[in-house]
């Protein structure tokens, strides 16, 4: 955290690592399992490690269009389709049948570690 109190520094780190994630597990992401496996396979081994520590996260704007960025790059890397095929982020979402969940499921976290920090009397 920036003294400004930005993250932006571990988002973007975050991210590095997720993609590394992704390419440690690629033959697995891109191979002829089920399409319910393999996007299971990528919240599991990608997302967890990209979401890591984002309770505590403060976002701005900019960060929440790279996480999103990230996440619309995984699902164009996990279907094999190249930014040459010209398909918008909608069509790639109808492919991998799902809607965009990363920051859903990051605000779900945030919700959660408040929750418990609240109840946390000292």
């Amino acid at each position: 955290m920036t003294e400004d109190g930005r993250n932006c520094r571990e988002v973007r780190r975050r991210i590095a690592l997720g993609k590394e994630a992704f390419n440690k597990k690629k033959d697995l992401m891109q191979t002829s399992l089920s399409l319910h496996l393999r996007k299971h396979l990528v919240k599991v081994f990608v997302w967890s490690v990209v979401l890591y520590g984002s309770e505590t996260w403060t976002l701005q704007k900019e960060d929440i269009w790279r996480l999103e960025a990230f996440e619309m790059c995984i699902w164009r890397r996990m279907m094999k389709v190249s930014w040459t095929e010209h398909k918008t982020n909608e069509e790639v979402l109808q492919i991998v049948d799902t809607e965009r969940e990363i920051m859903d499921t990051l605000r779900s976290r945030q919700k959660r570690w408040k929750r418990s920090s609240d109840m946390i009397h000292y």
